[in-house]
Order: structure tokens, then sequence, then C-alpha cells
């Protein structure tokens, strides 16, 4: 459920959790009960300094790593029993 925004006449702003099928809906100040309208504000970003140096970072390009060492060759089981298809059960 999406948190909006609504404002008392008489207390001020507050939020409340509605449906997006209520959203238009006004609930009551959970303060005066009395009624409210909806505000309409500025979506909320996280702009840390982790998230803004995780940006910088990203490329179009993939990374491209070198491995130290090859990595061994599958090892593959022989098919000794009279079902090839079951191999490892």
């Amino acid at each position: 459920m999406p948190l909006y925004e609504f404002e008392c006449d008489n207390c001020g702003v507050f939020e409340a959790w509605r449906t997006i099928a209520l959203r238009d809906e006004a609930p009551n100040c959970p303060t005066c009960e009395g009624e409210s309208k909806r505000i309409f504000s500025v979506p909320h970003f996280n702009l840390s300094s982790a998230s803004v140096f995780l940006k910088g970072k990203q490329t179009s390009e993939p990374k491209v790593e070198k491995r130290e060492k090859e990595p061994s060759p599958p090892r593959y089981q022989s098919h000794k029993r009279d079902r090839p298809w079951m191999v490892g059960h």
C-alpha cells in the first residue's frame, strides 16, 4: 500500500497508508477527527553516499576479470548401470 499525505485545516499535514482504490477518499484527521484533503508532494529518493558511489561505477561495458588459473575439466560419470539417464541418482 502506498503512503499518501493529507492536510487537516486545524492540525496540519499527516500521512496515511491507503490502498490505491481509496487514494482519493481522504481519511479523517487522526488528531481531531476533522476533515482532510489529499496533498501532493515530491517523491523521496535515497541519495546516500553509497548509492552515488555505485552509480558512478556503472558502465555499459561488462567488467572483464582474468582468472589466476584455469578451472579443472568437469568429471563425467560413466554409465555402468542399466539406466544411463539416471546418472548420479
